[in-house]
């Protein structure tokens, strides 16, 4: 009998332990429901924020695959624009050695046309007599000052100086009038008319016709 008592006060004090407890958990602090959701949140928040760094991670490489695909083509297209470049120099330099051998050509036509002008003129002064030593050295000066005139004018065209090439255009026009006029002037036969120079008589030259 005291067997069974004892038994039933152990049961009754099991009951109000686990009613008391239930209670207890019942009647939680609000303060830490309070913090153990404010906790939930801050860790779906940095979920939230983990997630989205990924994303600008991902967006990132992306950006710069995209910036290596154009500095690649940059590069490429900077080495087509100096190739380019490359070729336009070359063409030029070609047309300038061309435009050079044309006007060479046009030297050397007109250099030989005015020999040919002076030969027949010479002739013609001539009559048949020997050359006089006063007509070789009038042929020379002439030829002498024309050429280091043409030469002069070679270089003011080169230098697209059209103030200096025009003067010396002038200055070579002077000259053949002069050199004309010497010829005009010249009697093989030293005939010693009035105004008709002898073949020793030549015309005392100037500084600088050396």
């Amino acid at each position: 009998m005291k067997s069974w008592h004892t038994k039933g006060v152990a049961l009754l004090t099991a009951a109000l332990a686990i009613t008391a407890a239930e209670s207890a958990f019942a009647q939680k602090d609000p303060k830490a429901t309070a913090a153990e959701k404010k906790a939930n949140a801050a860790e779906k928040k940095a979920d939230a924020a983990e997630k989205k760094a990924d994303a600008a991670e991902k967006k990132a490489d992306a950006a710069e695959k995209k910036a290596e695909k154009a500095e690649v083509k940059a590069e490429k297209a900077e080495d087509k624009a100096e190739k380019a470049e490359d070729k336009a120099e070359k063409a030029e330099e070609k047309k300038d050695a061309l435009v050079e051998k044309i006007k060479e050509r046009a030297e050397k036509k007109h250099a030989q046309k005015h020999r040919d002008e002076l030969r027949a003129k010479i002739k013609e002064k001539l009559k048949g007599q020997p050359m006089a030593e006063a007509l070789k050295q009038e042929i020379k000066r002439h030829a002498r000052r024309v050429a280091r005139l043409t030469r002069v004018l070679s270089v003011a065209e080169a230098e697209k100086d059209a103030e200096a090439v025009e003067r010396v255009k002038k200055l070579i026009e002077k000259e053949n009038a002069r050199h004309d006029k010497w010829m005009a002037n010249y009697d093989a036969k030293g005939s010693g008319t009035p105004g008709v120079a002898t073949p020793g008589a030549v015309p005392p030259a100037k500084a600088g016709d050396k």
